[in-house]
């Protein structure tokens, strides 16, 4: 992780205009790459724990998911979106413009 120079605080990072901190910017990354087959709760804790970003629970994870989930629905066209099934897989999923 960067930190600023001047004041030392952590970097934040931007993806697809959001600015995230390092733990949001990583999860944003792990789900972008896992693409159309999505990525269970517990395999984003593993990913997570081996980057160094150890969630305390899968609760935490979940959390961590619905808050970047209302980041992105605010500011961009992308969505989070569970598939149903067990165990649950996340993905994130393009909005596009219906033609009128």
């Amino acid at each position: 992780m960067r930190n600023c120079p001047t004041c030392h605080q952590p970097m934040r990072f931007e993806r697809v205009g959001i600015f995230l901190g390092p733990s949001r910017t990583l999860m944003f990354d792990l789900l972008a790459r896992a693409g159309q087959e999505g990525v269970t709760l517990e395999d984003l804790s593993i990913l997570l724990r081996q980057a160094g970003k150890p969630p305390r629970n899968i609760n935490s994870v979940r959390t961590q998911i619905s808050v970047l989930g209302g980041m992105l629905a605010m500011k961009s066209n992308l969505r989070i979106v569970r598939l149903s099934g067990r165990p649950s897989v996340w993905m994130l999923h393009k909005l596009t413009e219906r033609a009128a």
